[in-house]
């Protein structure tokens, strides 16, 4: 029984080491958002108690004993700034996450276009391979290679037909 809990406890306590690691790096945008919301809406709920505050214990202590504005204005300055840190923050956060996208995705088109340069540089090889000169082989033996055995026929110049060939230039 104890090691049935052992082991509960210890599955649960590496789920949550896995997902923290997993919010801290950003994989949870919906949550992160959430979070933030939460954050600035108690932020908020914190500003206006705070004010409620105020206004009780000057309607209670009356009039007459002296309600510092100046204290009221620092803490809600301090709230704003609070705020106002939060939401640079979440900012910031997202900004870094949009900037590690475009990375992977410069990432990607990089070996996107090495492939692309892989594929083209084969292509190239392939037809150099293919490539064949045709020169001027009148009175002269021609020997042709054949680019995929590499097998050599020569030919005489006698057993050459006269070839009138129109090459496209596509």
């Amino acid at each position: 029984m104890n090691t049935q809990k052992a082991a509960y406890w210890f599955t649960l306590a590496a789920l949550g080491l896995a997902l923290h690691s997993a919010y801290r790096r950003g994989e949870f945008p919906i949550l992160h958002r959430l979070v933030n919301r939460a954050g600035s809406e108690l932020c908020r709920a914190a500003t206006h108690a705070e004010r409620t505050f105020a206004m009780a214990r000057l309607f209670t202590t009356g009039i007459d004993r002296r309600f510092k504005a100046d204290e009221f204005a620092a803490r809600s300055q301090a709230n704003l700034d609070r705020t106002m840190a939060l939401r640079e923050a979440g900012l910031n956060r997202v900004m870094a996450l949009r900037q590690a996208d475009l990375e992977r995705m410069r990432e990607q088109m990089e070996r996107v276009r090495i492939v692309m340069d892989r594929a083209q540089l084969q292509r190239l090889r392939g037809l150099e391979r293919m490539r064949v000169q045709v020169g001027d082989a009148s009175g002269r033996d021609m020997v042709l290679v054949c680019p995929e055995t590499g097998a050599r026929i020569a030919l005489g110049a006698e057993a050459l037909p006269d070839l009138d060939v129109d090459i496209d230039s596509h």
